[in-house]
């Protein structure tokens, strides 16, 4: 499983072993290829099945990022200081970069921004 994911084996068996450490040891590229590998969506591995948004692709997201930027009149800088997260302007100016963001980072994003975390998982 950990060759198919992409990660060496002791990683995986560390997330296996502390399965509460997934959101903030996981890039949400290596749980998306892990749904993949399960044959569902990513986005089921944290649901509680309840109703959900419609899936938000990265550049959506991108954008919903960069017009909080602009209508709080702060810089991407700013907004990564706010939030305690060095990754957000990476994925302005290359929306692909959110894939190598963590569970807790996609989290604390949407909650700024007002986007469903869920819906917006890679």
């Amino acid at each position: 499983m950990a060759t198919l994911v992409g990660i060496s084996a002791p990683a995986y068996y560390d997330r296996e072993a502390f399965d509460a450490d997934l959101p903030v040891t996981a890039s949400l590229r290596e749980l998306a290829k892990l749904a993949e590998i399960l044959g569902v969506r990513s986005r089921l591995i944290f649901e509680d099945g309840g109703e959900t948004a419609p899936a938000m692709a990265p550049t959506d997201l991108s954008v919903k990022i960069s017009r909080h930027v602009e209508a709080k009149e702060m810089s991407s800088a700013e907004l990564e200081d706010l939030l305690g997260w060095t990754v957000i302007e990476s994925a302005l100016n290359f929306a692909a970069a959110i894939w190598d963001w963590n569970v807790d980072c996609l989290r604390c994003v949407c909650s700024e921004t007002g986007v469903n975390w869920l819906a917006a998982q890679p």
